[in-house]
């Protein structure tokens, strides 16, 4: 994957900088994306499916996979298809992650953010991707949207994992409380129209549960 500007700005927003870092701050984040350089890539995975609005509401033709929400509703009102993406740093970043914090707690947090903006840059060029060979078809892509963001449950990731057979193919399962499994790894929603789609998300400060978000006071992101 490409380490970039935007992977580096990335881990340097999840450290809590913005602009020009400290330079002891700057070779920290550069030691932690050599380190993600060496791990495996981000293993992705990711399907279409028609979108059925039966009574109100959104269902995948040929699953039970019901999407509940007015924020979900809102963004895919345009859409008469979806796509659901499955991505995963995998185990083997877990391990690298807790290797440094044995060591040096703050080589673990650098590392941990380097990791989750790696991720994070592996999606969005998914996205990029996906929203070309949407062009050439005449479509257009919504924003990602993941299961714990808005008012849409995180209840529903057991169900998208299945869907998709990603236990099986890429090793990424949920846990009883619904949180994914490796740590690093996201689930997301992008509807398929064909009419120009405006951008609605940014990031969790767009989100409306961004001040109660549990998820966030731990430190962990439920993606785009």
């Amino acid at each position: 994957m490409n380490i970039g500007k935007a992977c580096r700005a990335e881990a340097l927003s999840y450290l809590g900088c913005r602009g020009n870092p400290p330079p002891e701050l700057a070779v920290q984040v550069e030691w932690g994306l050599s380190e993600v350089q060496e791990l495996p890539p981000p293993k992705m995975l990711w399907r279409g499916f028609q979108l059925e609005r039966t009574g109100g509401l959104l269902t995948l033709a040929g699953t039970t996979l019901a999407l509940p929400g007015k924020d979900l509703e809102n963004l895919l009102r345009d859409c008469k298809k979806v796509l659901l993406l499955a991505a995963t740093m995998g185990r083997e970043a877990e391990t690298a992650i807790r290797r440094a914090q044995v060591g040096d707690v703050g080589k673990g947090l650098v590392l941990d953010c380097c990791v989750s903006a790696a991720l994070e840059t592996a999606c969005n060029e998914w996205q990029r991707q996906s929203e070309q060979d949407a062009a050439a078809r005449g479509e257009y892509l919504t924003d990602r949207f993941s299961p714990g963001y808005g008012d849409l449950p995180l209840s529903l990731q057991k169900e998208f994992l299945e869907i998709l057979d990603a236990p099986r193919k890429i090793g990424l399962c949920a846990t009883p409380d619904f949180l994914l499994t490796p740590r690093k790894s996201v689930t997301a929603i992008v509807g398929i129209a064909h009419t120009p789609q405006p951008r609605l998300f940014s990031g969790c400060r767009d989100c409306p549960r961004y001040e109660a978000c549990q998820l966030r006071k731990d430190g962990i992101t439920c993606g785009k």
